[in-house]
């Protein structure tokens, strides 16, 4: 049998992201003794046509697709992914009869609303490597396998949707094998990031986020001679750049320094750095292995320095341990970008003043700040639930679509006039209205050409100077936003109120 697997991710902000996750599930399919092949479109300008044209050539006796995200989560610059999945798969019912699955994180965000947008003939979301074989296998009996968890399928005319229960263990996962799969030198010449998991689940509770939906709350770990064993073969391969991918690496630090030492332990020449950081459980010592180890850079998701609205977001930690690790990282010669996500419940001008002293004050002024506006509200997280229970949030509401919330303690004159003038007193600040400019890709991508050290979002303080992120910023823009955001809402409206 063969599968053609399409992913589906095109979004290049800060840089394009490999698609690790449907080459982990092609390696999978072949060591199970399928044919498999990914189609990627992450370089592609007219994804539907490429994908059907894919088809004809593969000729695939079953299509799986990869879809990452359902929107981009920014309130400003939103992007929602959905209507151009559905083109996607329009395209693909057009050129095959194979049955179409869909997987991916974006399938587990409201599953069964995505099940009736797209018309799949299946959606398995959740660890997708045991799974689609064994749905592949069933088939091939006629044996549908409706007890499959993940499960999302239409049979006898009913919605069959089988939620996870447990995920499975992912000690032996097989090599993600990108280079087999994917244009790896595209990639490189843009970032070059090769991504790496050490585990899955996530222990914190942070309210806003899906991480516990997509993976479990439940670590699960990855031998750690795997994960370097996995480092040593892309090395070999080519890759020099390697991205640690969990939800938090550092957490808990038991794994990463079993990792950390693995690579100390083979003298593997490696740059490194994590896409998730916080202050939990780290030491000094954990952040000097981390720079004996490669780590060159690293990605700090604090998203507060105000212990009001830390605590309200249920980050795990304080202020104070965020002072810790503004002082441990650059003392130990490691960069970071740190992320501020500014209007979530208890958001007020005290508390965003809070944050914009402790950047002004605490954060190197090598060090990148992103800070983002508004909280998409995602089904599952503790953020949807105290909504629904303060009824700003109906029962039919469609959270599929981008919905957002912003504080309405905080005032937004007051916050983007006082975000303008902090921005411009300090260049190492971007906000993701600024990011999502063309100017912003055309100038990084012109960074390719330049003999620039990695990770290359340094540079970003200095294009700064090039773009004004308020120039095209009206001040009533997110009264116009076409989503919903909670206070705007009329007197008296609850979003989704009926139907």
């Amino acid at each position: 049998m063969k599968v053609l697997i399409v992913s589906t991710n095109r979004e290049r902000t800060p840089y394009p992201v490999l698609p690790v996750g449907p080459c982990l599930v092609a390696a999978r399919l072949e060591e199970e003794g399928f044919e498999a092949v990914v189609a990627d479109l992450m370089w592609e300008d007219d994804p539907p046509r490429a994908a059907a044209a894919a088809v004809a050539r593969e000729r695939p006796d079953v299509v799986g697709v990869s879809m990452r995200n359902i929107d981009n989560s920014d309130l400003i610059e939103t992007k929602y992914f959905v209507p151009e999945a559905a083109e996607l798969f329009a395209a693909l019912r057009l050129a095959t009869k194979a049955p179409i699955v869909l997987g991916g994180a974006a399938a587990a965000i409201e599953p069964e609303r995505l099940f009736r947008a797209l018309g799949p003939d299946a959606i398995l979301y959740g660890d997708a490597e045991e799974r689609f074989p064994a749905w592949l296998r069933g088939r091939e009996r006629g044996d549908p396998r409706l007890d499959l968890p993940g499960l999302v399928v239409e049979h006898e005319g009913r919605l069959v949707h089988n939620p996870l229960h447990s995920s499975e263990p992912i000690d032996g996962l097989p090599d993600a094998a990108l280079f087999r799969y994917v244009d790896m030198k595209r990639y490189m010449r843009r970032e070059g990031v090769y991504p790496i998991q050490t585990k899955r689940g996530c222990g914190f509770t942070c309210t806003y986020c899906t991480y516990g939906t997509l993976e479990g709350i439940r670590y699960r770990f990855r031998p750690p001679a795997d994960v370097v064993d996995e480092i040593e073969r892309a090395h070999r391969e080519g890759a020099s750049f390697f991205e640690f991918v969990d939800a938090v690496f550092s957490h808990p630090p038991i794994q990463a320094r079993g990792v950390l030492n693995g690579i100390l332990d083979r003298r593997l020449p490696v740059k490194l750095t994590a896409a998730g950081f916080n202050p939990v459980g780290v030491t000094e010592d954990l952040v000097a292995l981390m720079r004996r180890a490669g780590f060159i850079a690293t990605t700090c998701t604090v998203e507060s320095a105000s212990d009001t609205v830390l605590e309200r977001m249920q980050k795990g930690f304080r202020r104070e341990a965020v002072s810790r690790l503004a002082t441990w990282l650059p003392r130990n010669g490691i960069p970071a970008v740190w992320v501020f996500l500014v209007g979530s419940p208890g958001e007020n001008p005290d508390t965003v003043a809070e944050t914009f002293e402790f950047i002004d004050r605490e954060i190197p002024r090598r060090d990148l700040v992103y800070l983002t506006h508004g909280v998409r509200v995602y089904p599952g997280t503790g953020l949807e639930r105290s909504l629904r229970a303060e009824g700003l949030i109906g029962p039919q509401a469609d959270l599929l679509e981008p919905f957002f919330y912003l504080s309405p303690e905080l005032p937004r004159d007051w916050y983007f006039e006082h975000l303008a003038a902090f921005a411009r007193a300090h260049p190492n600040v971007v906000h993701s209205f600024e990011a999502q400019q063309p100017i912003v890709d055309t100038l990084t991508r012109a960074c390719m050409y330049l003999p620039l050290p990695k990770p290359r979002w340094r540079v970003l303080p200095y294009l700064r100077r090039f773009v004004d992120p308020f120039r095209a910023m009206r001040r009533d823009l997110l009264d116009d936003h076409p989503f919903p955001v909670v206070p705007s809402l009329p007197a008296g409206a609850r979003a989704g109120a009926g139907g």
